[in-house]
């Protein structure tokens, strides 16, 4: 009869094993070999040390001067270093932080730890943070750790929108600490279509991660500009970036901002009589308020299929759009004015039915922060506004009650906190055009009492005009011209006020916009109210506005904004657009 083969559970035989080896071990019972680095000497058996170590393997068994020797110096290695080679191989365990992981990682790669290493990478994994990506990075790079360089460069992605904090110029610090090979393959790997920011903002973090180390960094530039631009970039266009990085120029350009009812955001140079797109808010939305506060572009409520209240802001410095508090209320069909540091959302409709809002709510870009404001006397839609002074005016519009556009004009006083009634139009108005230039308020455009367009031919003068020191109207023709067939939208600047025209016949006023067909001419004209004269015609101006994908803007006119974008957008946008 053969034996019974009888055998502890090997889970607990291989427990008790390891715990005599490690009393062995820190009782200093049969040690075997003392290895020694710098001034720290520790003793172990060499049967553990080559149980887990390739290193101690090949040197105990083979023919090397250090196989029989009791004591062996180990050099490249520091005490923490050899300490946690040892710990790890008696207890599978050792203690990694910022302070030591260097040289724990260096020890166990020399001595050919491999679960040692791998425990390594799953402790960078799981600890990085803004503190120590760079170091996790060098430490990657040197020792081949490819699982937490993929980790890291998904982590600088993640980053990457708050580089840039919030909506002003402060740059987050780490920038300055992502290495060059790390920010190529960051760049490499980034799609802006998908990040939540432009190539422009992007660019901008490069060329502030240059000029921390200048010196050493500005060589890089073109490389690292190819990585996040997809191709090759000129001689000269890296001459450009490197001269902005050197000077650190903070020049601004005037621009103006037009907006329609799509989600495109163009730029259009007329120096080079080109197109460029700049980054866009994912939402495309007809008869929605905009205004400019404090150089900034907001985009409030509108119809995207139905009515909305969310919010978006513009920064050109950074070329940035970010989402803002919604406004109390749902609003299209409205003014949004830009007064006194806050922006004004006045009426409107509330829904895709024939109700229409009194209601007022302003917003504080300080705080994000939408507050109730004085109501308008009667509820409106499709009406204008422009400030001026300490006031606010409104024109024109339709109501559930006077379904036809309205000659009224409403003042509201922020002294006395009340508005008031103003002497009307000449004629009814609605989805029009208002601004504010001097003492005078112009009105163009929109739809008559019999839903016709107001036009710009002799017998129907496209302007109005209203003083408001004398309470008095006006009409003005100031288009002489039978191709000036529909204003898309105008503004003040200066001494000047800009038209924005649009199915303008004209060969010889700009190239064509790419979201319309090649007939479709954007012309834009300068009228000097001093002068009583068109002065110019798309002459050396840089043009921004949001262009449609539906057509007939001129029976909805858009208002037009002047803002001050950076040079090197502009730049920018001549060298890759």
């Amino acid at each position: 009869m053969l034996p019974t083969k009888m055998e502890v559970e090997p889970a607990i035989h291989n427990e008790r094993l390891t715990k005599k080896l490690q009393s062995f071990y820190e009782n200093g019972t049969m040690c075997n070999v003392t290895l020694r680095s710098e001034d720290f000497s520790i003793k172990a058996h060499r049967l553990v040390l080559a149980s887990c170590s390739e290193y101690f393997l090949a040197m105990f068994s083979g023919n090397w001067a250090e196989s029989n020797e009791g004591e062996v110096p180990l050099k490249g290695l520091t005490a923490v270093g050899l300490q946690a080679v040892v710990e790890f191989a008696y207890y599978g365990k050792f203690s990694p932080n910022s302070l030591n992981i260097s040289e724990i990682i260096s020890a166990l790669h020399q001595c050919m730890v491999i679960d040692g290493l791998e425990l390594c990478e799953n402790y960078m994994i799981d600890n990085l943070d803004e503190s120590n990506f760079a170091q996790f990075f060098e430490l990657s790079e040197t020792f081949q750790f490819n699982r937490v360089m993929s980790r890291i460069v998904c982590f600088i992605l993640d980053l990457m929108p708050t580089m840039v904090s919030s909506e002003n110029s402060d740059i987050n610090p780490c920038i300055f600490q992502v290495e060059r090979n790390l920010l190529n393959l960051v760049l490499a790997k980034w799609d802006y279509s998908a990040a939540g920011f432009g190539q422009f903002a992007a660019m901008m973090l490069v060329l502030q991660w240059a000029r921390s180390d200048l010196n050493d960094r500005k060589q890089y530039i073109t490389g690292l500009m190819t990585s996040l631009l997809k191709r090759e970039i000129t001689t000269s266009a890296a001459g450009e970036l490197l001269a902005y990085v050197e000077e650190g120029s903070a020049e601004q350009e005037t621009c103006l901002l037009v907006t329609g009812s799509s989600d495109s955001l163009l730029a259009y140079n007329s120096e080079l009589k080109k197109w460029y797109e700049l980054p866009t808010i994912d939402i495309a939305r007809d008869f929605r308020g905009t205004a400019v506060v404090d150089n900034c572009l907001y985009i409030c409520g509108g119809f995207d299929g139905t009515v909305c209240a969310e919010c978006y802001k513009y920064v050109p410095h950074i070329d940035r759009w970010f989402l803002i508090k919604s406004m109390q209320r749902k609003r299209g069909f409205f003014p949004l004015v830009g007064f006194s540091g806050k922006l004004y959302a006045i009426g409107g409709m509330p829904s895709e039915s024939d109700d229409y809002h009194k209601s007022v709510e302003f917003y504080d870009p300080a705080a994000n922060l939408w507050c109730e404001g004085v109501p308008l006397p009667k509820s409106l839609a499709a009406h204008a506004a422009a400030p001026h002074g300490g006031n606010i005016y409104v024109s024109g519009g339709f109501s559930e009650v006077e379904d036809v556009g309205s000659d009224e004009l409403l003042c509201y006083s922020c002294v006395e906190g009340a508005w008031s009634y103003k002497k009307s139009m000449l004629e009814g108005r609605l989805s029009h055009a208002m601004v504010a230039h001097k003492d005078c308020l112009f009105v163009c455009g929109g739809e008559d009492d019999s839903d016709q367009l107001h036009s710009s031919t002799v017998n129907d003068p496209l302007i109005e005009v209203y003083d408001i020191s004398t309470d008095n109207w006006t009409r003005m023709n100031i288009f002489e011209r039978p191709d000036f067939t529909s204003v898309h939208g105008f503004c003040s600047f200066g001494d000047l006020l800009y038209f924005m025209f649009e199915n303008c016949l004209l060969e010889d006023v700009g190239p064509p916009c790419p979201n319309k067909s090649k007939d479709w001419k954007l012309l834009v004209a300068t009228y000097q109210p001093s002068a009583g004269s068109m002065i110019s015609l798309c002459e050396g101006d840089s043009i921004v506005w949001m262009a449609s994908n539906s057509s007939g803007l001129g029976r909805w006119s858009a208002p037009a904004w002047v803002v001050k974008i950076p040079s090197l957008v502009m730049q920018y946008m001549s060298l890759y657009g």
